[in-house]
């Protein structure tokens, strides 16, 4: 039950932070496309094809993001915590 609760609590602080630091907001009913939330601002959403500079930027963060899930996903399987049964 803590292991959910742990779970929980990540995925919830995910979509908060989304919420108050991102300027793209949060999809509401992905992949619709249709109603994007944000609690800071304006919606900043770019329009036209992406630059190389955006593409390599959005990949870094993707990376990292990713890293971080791998990364805890293996702590958390190394502590017996988690278990691919």
């Amino acid at each position: 039950a803590f292991v959910a609760f742990l779970f929980a609590f990540g995925i919830l602080t995910h979509i908060l932070l989304d919420l108050v630091t991102s300027s793209w907001g949060l999809q509401v009913f992905w992949p619709l496309d249709k109603e994007w939330i944000t609690l800071n601002g304006p919606l900043n959403h770019q329009d036209g094809p992406p630059t190389y500079d955006r593409l390599k930027y959005s990949m870094q963060l993707m990376v990292i993001d990713v890293g971080l899930g791998v990364a805890w996903m293996a702590y958390l399987y190394w502590k017996k915590k988690l278990s691919f049964d």
